[in-house]
Formats: structure tokens, sequence, C-alpha cells
């Protein structure tokens, strides 16, 4: 076997997360209650903020994934929505906006994901 191109996660990820936590001040700009085998990415384009969820166990579908982003000041969230290649369409989810941040849930995560939190000027 070998594991050449593959990642695997240091044994002391744990320490590594809680460190990188405290030095934010506790709670980090996105905030994503799903395991270690699903990447996520945070990227804020034209103005709106993706989340990219990647599940890297095939078969293991997540349901219900808890999210919460950080929302830069002076802006608000409009709507949030949540579209994949493993179904067709967008579906539109609930939120919550208050204190700067707003939280939702992912019902499903097959493969892939994006969410797109729309943003407007508050």
């Amino acid at each position: 076997d070998s594991w050449e191109g593959t990642w695997i996660l240091p044994s002391n990820h744990r320490e590594l997360a809680w460190a990188v936590r405290q030095a934010a001040g506790g709670r980090l700009s996105l905030e994503v209650g799903a395991p270690d085998w699903v990447a996520v990415e945070q990227v804020e384009k034209q103005g709106m903020v993706l989340v990219h969820l990647v599940n890297y166990r095939l078969g293991d579908v997540l349901t219900d994934i808890p999210v919460d982003i950080r929302v830069d000041a002076g802006k608000k969230v409009g709507r949030v929505r949540v579209v994949s290649p493993d179904r067709p369409g967008e579906q539109e989810l609930d939120f919550q906006f208050e204190g700067g941040r707003c939280s939702f849930r992912v019902p499903l995560l097959e493969v892939y994901d994006v969410v797109m939190v729309d943003l407007a000027s508050g």
C-alpha cells in the first residue's frame, strides 16, 4: 500500500485545533459540526459567503450539520441556499442572524455541497 498523495491528520490534530480556537478568542469565523473526514472551506466572493463541504467517506451520508459563520460588521444575511451535484436544484435553508453571526443546518451531505450565504449592506 502506498500513502503517496494521501493526507493524513496528524495524531495531535485535536490539540492543534484547540490552540487555533484559543488564539482566535474561543470562536472561529467558521464553525462546522462535522466529523474529521469532512473538508470545509469558506470563500467570500461577490457579496456572498460560500461554504464548501466535502465528505471523504463515500457512502457515509451526513445529516443536520450545524454551521455558524461570522458576518462582517455592516453586513446582514439575505438568504442561505445549498446546492450539490449529488441532487438536482437548490434548497433554501432556514437561518438565524444574531450578534454578527449566521447559523443554520445543512440537511444532507452525501459527497459535496456548496452553501451560499447572500450578504447585503445592513
